[in-house]
């Protein structure tokens, strides 16, 4: 129904101190960061999974793990250049479950010839840093997540991103935040929410496309 949803967790959670929450995005980073989760004794920790039938498996090109600190490992799932279009960068981050749906707006814009990559956080709050110094070298952010939009990972990354900029002295790149809005939604099919937000395929290229445009 339209309380239950399952849209709100990461927006609450994110203002727990000290908590850690994973969103895996198939099986293989579900069962790792649950080895991560039950090897953690300074806090508490929340992986996030979806329900239903099990992810299509979504490997990772290369993994950036500073200090091999798993809380700060991001899976780089997709790299596209614009052949020297001089394309301006645009980063797609993957929250979840949204990583499917992702990928496929990724390549979408590649064959536009967009210069595009992807990336999955495995543990989304709080938001590893390696992720804001990833999104301060790209012209434009898109984060996807299946959760409450205001005050959710993209929120916070955009946050994240501002507070680097006045104190690291470089420009924030723009951020959109593709997510649930703020209202009880009505009941439908999860495809069917997902459409009606901008948060499938299309809706993602459409709200990528945009923010190019506009930055």
């Amino acid at each position: 129904g339209a309380s239950h949803n399952g849209m709100w967790d990461m927006a609450l959670l994110a203002h727990v101190p000290g908590l850690r929450l994973a969103a895996p995005r198939d099986e293989t980073t579900l069962r790792e960061d649950l080895r991560t989760a039950a090897a953690t004794s300074d806090g508490p920790t929340v992986l996030r999974y979806p329900k239903g039938t099990l992810p299509e498996r979504a490997p990772a090109l290369r993994v950036m793990a500073p200090r091999n600190d798993p809380f700060e490992a991001i899976d780089v799932l997709m790299e596209a250049d614009d052949d020297g279009m001089g394309e301006r960068r645009l980063l797609l981050v993957a929250v979840g479950a949204m990583t499917p749906a992702v990928l496929a707006a990724g390549r979408d814009l590649a064959d536009e010839g967009r210069a595009v990559a992807v990336v999955a956080p495995r543990w989304v709050v709080p938001i590893p840093r390696a992720l804001v110094e990833t999104a301060r070298s790209f012209d434009g952010v898109v984060v996807v997540e299946d959760g409450l939009a205001d005050g959710g990972i993209g929120s916070q990354l955009r946050d994240a991103l501002d507070d680097a900029a006045v104190w690291g002295g470089r420009r924030s790149p723009a951020v959109a935040r593709v997510g649930v809005p703020r209202r009880f939604p009505g009941t439908a099919a999860r495809a069917q929410l997902l459409a009606d937000f901008g948060m499938d395929e299309a809706g993602i290229v459409d709200t990528a496309r945009r923010l190019l445009d506009a930055s």
